[in-house]
């Protein structure tokens, strides 16, 4: 009986060291992983800075990423509406140089808009919201 409780002590014994080689991963440099991407960053300006109704505002981004301007942006558009208002306009914009990238739209009436730009350049997306007040 003695030779029996020892055997199977010694085989958990064994078992468990096993286990718990096993059980405890470590975590190596993969050479072929991807670094997490660095983010961009957009500036958003619009000119005349007051807009007016009835009147061509430019909407512009300045978009970057470590300090360097993105040229090669997949997509920009700048998305608006009126302040508590369903409907929504799309704007596409178009490259500029030097990271920037604009678009114009005339806002029909006065009141509170939200504008919201959407950069998508390499394999990110950032978006913001921005409230403009048309006179």
């Amino acid at each position: 009986m003695k030779k029996v409780i020892f055997l199977l002590t010694a085989l958990s014994l064994v078992l468990s060291a096993c286990s718990s080689s096993n059980g405890h991963q470590h975590h190596e440099a993969n050479p072929t992983e991807k670094k997490p991407p660095v983010p961009i960053h957009v500036q958003f300006a619009s000119e005349p800075s007051k807009a007016k109704a009835g009147s061509k505002v430019t909407l512009s981004v300045k978009v970057t990423q470590e300090n360097k301007n993105v040229n090669d942006a997949n997509e920009v558009k700048f998305e608006v509406w009126k302040k508590d208002e369903k409907k929504h306009k799309m704007i596409n914009a178009v490259k500029k140089g030097k990271g920037t990238y604009i678009a114009q739209y005339t806002f029909p009436e006065t009141g509170t808009y939200e504008v919201m730009y959407h950069v998508t350049a390499r394999d990110l997306h950032n978006m913001e919201q921005k409230e403009m007040t048309v006179h």
